[in-house]
């Protein structure tokens, strides 16, 4: 027992799911798009002004979060690749890391505001954790700690929140 390993897959739908999300994301920016160029062709003076500063600052962060949003597709493993890793030494996560058990203060589901259920890791030490993450797991923890959710949360995978919550249960220590 002392070699126990589960390796929690990517759910298979997830790439399906983001490219729905890139189209859906595109309609806002496109309409912004064409009203923004109805008002330069349009209008002028204080009226133009006033128009285009209300839909060119909304433009800009909606196509910079588009961007994010298709470099993050990218980011995304492949089908069959592992999310997370768990032994009894600790948990591998692709952003993250390795992270051994003495050094998690939680692991539990988490839920924020309606959002589906994730499992939420959170550390004693983030600063060692962030020094070892990638620059996506460094943005985790800056948004973690700006919004309050667990800096480590493991999404989008193939098995079931409770089958990996209860594998680690059996090697932590709080």
């Amino acid at each position: 027992m002392t070699n126990q390993k589960l390796i929690v897959p990517v759910d298979p739908d997830l790439r399906k799911n983001i490219k729905y999300a890139l189209v859906v994301w595109l309609i806002p920016v496109f309409i912004l798009a064409v009203c923004y160029g109805n008002v330069r062709f349009y209008l002028t003076g204080t009226l133009y002004d006033v128009l285009s500063f209300f839909l060119v600052g909304p433009l800009i962060f909606m196509t910079i979060m588009f961007l994010l949003l298709l470099w993050g597709a990218f980011l995304i493993p492949k089908k069959g690749e592992a999310v997370a890793i768990l032994n009894q030494d600790g948990i591998w996560l692709a952003r993250f890391g390795f992270i051994e058990w003495k050094e998690i203060r939680e692991f539990a589901p988490y839920s924020y505001r309606g959002t589906p259920e994730v499992i939420g890791i959170r550390v004693k030490n983030n600063k060692k954790i962030s020094k070892q993450s990638s620059i996506a797991g460094k943005l985790d923890f800056f948004w973690a700690k700006l919004i309050g959710y667990p800096p480590i949360r493991i999404t989008g995978i193939a098995l079931e929140n409770g089958e990996v919550i209860s594998f680690a249960k059996q090697f932590l220590q709080f």
